[in-house]
């Protein structure tokens, strides 16, 4: 974050904000507010956030967020969010698949693409990970991985041209 500060969530019991941190922990400004009034308790009125990631212009908040939800299926979508305005101002950037825990780990490039992982139930009705792209909001997108591959948490180099990221072992990789 700007500055050398932090993005961090703060998780409660039913919900989770993204809050700007100094380097020693203080909080220097709040960026959501999911929760609801005490006396609404309606659980679809309160909402996570999670993985934080700023634009490369850093006037932008991509997150994961659980916005829309129905009954028990609360897939994480990702979201873009104008720095220091509300989720209303907000655009949904991915649509989830159902019971699958959604699309997480936000990558925005410098392109203005977005890279993330995107949970699915693979050709054995197993629950897997991939790799995706899309290069905006409400597109489609595309996957970079194979399901067999259970790709997630995408990272960029610092210049930008590899892109690094964790999978289980496979029988085909060398051990360590």
């Amino acid at each position: 974050y700007p500055g050398g500060n932090l993005l961090a969530i703060k998780r409660s019991a039913f919900f989770s904000d993204v809050y700007i941190l100094s380097r020693l922990g203080t909080v220097i400004r709040k960026l959501t507010s999911n929760t609801a009034a005490a006396s609404n308790h309606d659980p679809s009125a309160r909402h996570w956030s999670f993985y934080p990631r700023l634009s490369h212009n850093q006037k932008t908040l991509f997150m994961s967020y659980d916005k829309p939800k129905f009954g028990f299926d609360v897939p994480m979508s990702i979201w873009a969010v104008p720095l220091g305005k509300s989720i209303s101002q907000g655009r949904l950037w991915t649509i989830s698949n159902d019971y699958t825990g959604g699309d997480m780990q936000p990558l925005p490039l410098a392109s203005g693409a977005l890279m993330y992982t995107k949970y699915l139930y693979g050709p054995d009705q197993k629950l897997v990970s991939q790799v995706w792209l899309t290069t905006q909001a409400g597109a489609v997108g595309k996957p970079l991985t194979r399901p067999d591959e259970d790709c997630s948490q995408p990272a960029l180099s610092p210049n930008g041209r590899t892109i690094a990221m964790s999978w289980p072992e496979h029988p085909w990789l060398p051990s360590h």
